[in-house]
């Protein structure tokens, strides 16, 4: 599994909507979750897999998934 730390998120794609960020942001490690822009959590036990194609990072969860534009 890739590393998501390694990446600034532009925009952020789940079930609930698109949340553009004002600026490309750091994800976070919190140790048990990954926090993007201070208000979006994603559970890292959650995670299946991921995958990276250009500039779409794409993380499967055991129940969505949720796209990142990154830089």
């Amino acid at each position: 599994m890739m590393k998501l730390t390694d990446y600034k998120v532009k925009e952020i794609r789940c079930s609930s909507g698109i949340y553009k960020l004002g600026k490309p942001t750091e994800i976070y490690d919190e140790g048990s979750f990954y926090r993007i822009d201070s208000t979006h959590i994603i559970d890292k036990f959650r995670i299946v897999s991921t995958k990276l194609d250009g500039n779409q990072l794409t993380v499967h969860m055991n129940n969505e998934d949720i796209i990142l534009i990154v830089d």
